[in-house]
């Protein structure tokens, strides 16, 4: 079963709507507030990027999992996640807090990233 999403997330407000309720003037820079479906969120998001620099663009939402000390309950492991994957091998990744993620998947969508770059023409 294939993890990558290939299609555009439908939004589920209207931008003016959806920046009226998720102001981040106050936040800590980098705050994002996706407009998409809690589905969508979670899914593995890709995006095939062409010309002088091509990559692929994966975006992910982890959830992350409630952890106790005894002190404080917190949520540990949310986050948004950017990973460009490109043709010579090499993947970035940027995100706003840690993430956790089960490394089979993650090889998995690595494994799909490089098929489908193979498939890409080298001239």
């Amino acid at each position: 079963m294939a993890l990558l999403s290939w299609e555009k997330p439908k939004k589920v407000r209207s931008t003016k709507d959806h920046n009226a309720m998720h102001s981040a003037d106050c936040s800590v820079p980098g705050t994002y507030a996706p407009n998409m479906s809690q589905d969508d969120k979670l899914k593995w998001k890709a995006k095939k990027i062409g010309g002088k620099d091509p990559r692929i663009e994966v975006r992910k939402t982890t959830e992350g999992v409630l952890v106790s000390d005894g002190n404080c309950t917190r949520w540990e492991g949310a986050a948004q996640v950017l990973i460009v994957v490109r043709p010579d091998g090499t993947a970035q990744f940027s995100m706003n807090s840690k993430a956790r993620f089960d490394v089979s998947e993650l090889c998995a969508v690595f494994g799909e990233c490089r098929v489908e770059m193979s498939t890409w023409s080298t001239t």
